[in-house]
């Protein structure tokens, strides 16, 4: 997927990949926040799992792109959930860093199992717990491209508009930014932090002439 990204960016580096508010950001604008990101970040080694609880949607983008990159493990942290979810989740996976915005904590170097256990893993989304503890669904970068191949036949009439309405820590987040930038569209992020309703989304869809919403 992020190898599509890198395509589109090459190809069509003016074209806008991200709005937020009065924000547009191009793909090669958005390349060089990537860059600079896997700066910060510095060496990984695969398997090493990278949580990112990025409260600024442009960020979180910007840091699965660079996590992707690197070859490391996207781990979703929302910062609309209670602190002893987090905890849970960063106990469970082991990161070997936390993404929060500009900020970038490392946490060391992880365990070294965990590590082999993910080895050739795109990211780990975690379940609700609503039955117990949350559980780690590994993802591959094939089951990545796989989707990203299957929504090609979504944008018969070009580059998509793709509203951004999913949670962080849902696997629609990730098809909502892999139909946007997967097909070198642009991604609508909301200001609000609550989900858009009624009129509120009725003007997002029309203002920015949105193709597609989860």
């Amino acid at each position: 997927f992020h190898a599509l990204v890198q395509n589109h960016t090459s190809t069509a580096p003016d074209n806008i990949a991200l709005i937020a508010g009065a924000r547009e950001i191009s793909y090669a604008e958005l390349d060089v926040a990537v860059d600079n990101v896997k700066a910060k970040i510095g060496r990984v080694e695969v398997g090493d799992r990278i949580a990112v609880a990025c409260a600024d949607r442009v960020q979180r983008v910007v840091a699965f792109l660079a996590i992707l990159q690197l070859g490391a493990v996207y781990v979703p942290l929302d910062p609309s959930h209670p602190e002893d979810r987090h905890q849970v989740v960063l106990q469970d996976a082991s990161p070997t860093c936390v993404i929060e915005d500009d900020k970038i904590v490392h946490l060391g170097q992880g365990d070294a199992d965990l590590r082999e256990q993910a080895d050739g893993l795109a990211y780990i989304l975690y379940t609700s717990g609503t039955t117990g503890t949350p559980k780690g669904v590994m993802i591959t970068p094939e089951n990545l491209a796989n989707m990203a191949t299957h929504q090609v036949s979504l944008c018969p009439d070009g580059p998509p508009l793709v509203l951004q309405l999913a949670a962080p820590s849902f696997d629609a987040w990730i098809w909502e930014v892999c139909l946007a930038l997967g097909q070198g569209g642009t991604l609508v992020l909301p200001e609000q932090v609550a989900q858009p309703m009624g009129d509120d989304l009725a003007k997002l869809i029309s203002t920015h002439g949105i193709s597609h919403l989860t």
